[in-house]
């Protein structure tokens, strides 16, 4: 599930700085969604303190209810284990992508960090893992698009390192279904 605000904690506020009650992400986590993609211009809306708070409570649903999550992280040892997150489904191994086109506000020095799409080396970091950790399939899912518009751009586009200049190349799915239409 896109998770496109933070679980800043009170006071919960709505557009433009969001910071969404606990109970939504424990409510999806119940009717059995089990990947949060955490990667979103809104992840630092209540800044650094509403991201790491965000994690910490991805990190209880996972305790409680297997809930994974990537595209944020906020260490380097929690980025090498979700960037991919790999995932087993009926025999295929699975090889997870998420980043975003932009934060609002800026970009944050320090941790948590999220994965921006414009950090070429970093996606293609996460594909090669990918290949190393035998992925059968990579799939990427880009939180990009111009506000009020139904498609990505062309420069959003092609800002994303297609995996095809990867030597050892397989398969990958681009999901379109989460561009910024707010």
């Amino acid at each position: 599930a896109n998770m496109e605000f933070p679980l800043a904690g009170e006071p919960y506020t709505g557009y433009p700085s969001f910071s969404a009650p606990d109970m939504i992400a424990t409510y999806l986590a119940d009717c059995g969604i089990d990947v949060f993609l955490a990667a979103n211009n809104h992840i630092y809306d209540k800044g650094g303190s509403g991201a790491q708070r965000t994690i910490e409570k991805y990190r209880e649903l996972h305790s409680t209810h297997g809930v994974m999550f990537l595209g944020i992280a906020e260490d380097s040892e929690e980025i090498a284990h979700n960037c991919p997150l790999m995932i087993g489904i009926k025999g295929m191994r699975l090889a997870l992508l998420n980043f975003t086109y932009a934060t609002n506000g800026g970009r944050r020095n320090g941790w948590p960090k999220v994965c921006y799409m414009d950090d070429r080396d970093a996606i293609r970091d996460g594909i090669s893992t990918a290949h190393r950790k035998d992925a059968d399939m990579i799939i990427a899912m880009p939180h990009w698009g111009n506000e009020y518009e139904l498609h990505h751009s062309q420069d959003q586009l092609s800002q994303y390192p297609s995996p095809l200049d990867q030597k050892d190349f397989r398969k990958e799915a681009i999901l379109k279904f989460l561009e910024d239409r707010e």
